[in-house]
């Protein structure tokens, strides 16, 4: 499957990258948000996955991220993410006006997609599949008081902070040595990038996450050593939505979608989406 290459140019004037592939008479649309660090290219199995059983999809890379434009590793705001989405879904909808379209965000994905259907749940939001989302503190970073996170972003702002090798992301030792070799994958995030994702971003979603209502698939590995799987069980019973699920997976770490149980989890992503289609 080779995914056609595209751009729009967002509200800032920065071109941002997408993929796309949209099979003839699609049973519904996925809109598909990466995670930290990473880009549209981790998502081509799973998108392979949903277009061969008939639904179509698109995948954005975030500003800053893979070949989209902005400061590489850097932002101003963490909403500046959720609004180039929501132009991302407004191209979706112009194109496919009787589509049911769904969105798909892994990790800070997760926390951008999340956001965005408390912002716009107005906008005709088949449902929502979150896959380990960044809904609370990571690992070893919940005890970092909030008003460091702003001191921080204050004063030194664009400050680089460099990656770590993500061994404890997965138990897929050839999926993390892509990850690692990948030339479009960050290898350092500003103290900006970081103070707006983990405090104002995380925050906000915390704070209104009792004004959700939409059909939602949580998904969360229960050994993830990235974003304790509580922290989305928590989230899952302050939001107010009527249909949803939340699935636990033993022993699975934080790239769900590529764990050695992937098959089991597509297969679970796939059941829930069949089950939602009119």
């Amino acid at each position: 499957m080779n995914l056609l290459h595209r751009y729009f140019i967002n509200s800032d004037g920065l071109r941002i990258f997408y993929r796309k592939e949209v099979p003839y008479n699609p049973k519904g649309i996925i809109v598909i948000s990466h995670g930290y660090g990473e880009h549209s290219g981790h998502y081509l199995d799973l998108a392979n996955f949903l277009v061969q059983n008939g639904y179509g999809v698109y995948i954005i890379d975030h500003r800053s991220h893979g070949q989209s434009e902005g400061q590489r590793g850097h932002i101003e705001s963490f909403f500046d993410f959720i609004s180039d989405f929501h132009e991302l879904m407004s191209i979706v909808r112009s194109k496919h006006p009787q589509d049911d379209i769904f969105t798909f965000g892994h990790s800070m994905g997760g926390l951008i997609t999340f956001i965005y259907g408390l912002m716009h749940s107005e906008y005709d939001i088949k449902g929502q599949i979150f896959s380990g989302p960044a809904l609370g503190a990571p690992w070893g970073m919940y005890k970092v008081p909030l008003k460091l996170y702003e001191l921080l972003g204050k004063t030194i702002p664009k400050a680089k902070i460099y990656r770590v090798i993500r061994k404890r992301a997965s138990r897929n030792q050839q999926y993390l040595k892509e990850f690692e070799a990948d030339p479009f994958d960050l290898k350092y995030t500003t103290v900006s990038y970081l103070t707006e994702f983990l405090y104002r971003g995380i925050s906000w979603a915390q704070q209104n996450a009792g004004n959700y209502n939409l059909p939602c698939l949580f998904l969360h590995g229960k050994s993830d050593k990235v974003i304790p799987y509580y922290r989305t069980s928590e989230i899952y019973d302050k939001i107010q939505s009527e249909d949803k699920t939340l699935k636990l997976y033993d022993h699975c770490y934080h790239e769900l979608v590529h764990e050695p149980e992937r098959e089991v989890i597509l297969s679970d992503i796939l059941d829930w989406l069949e089950k939602r289609m009119n």
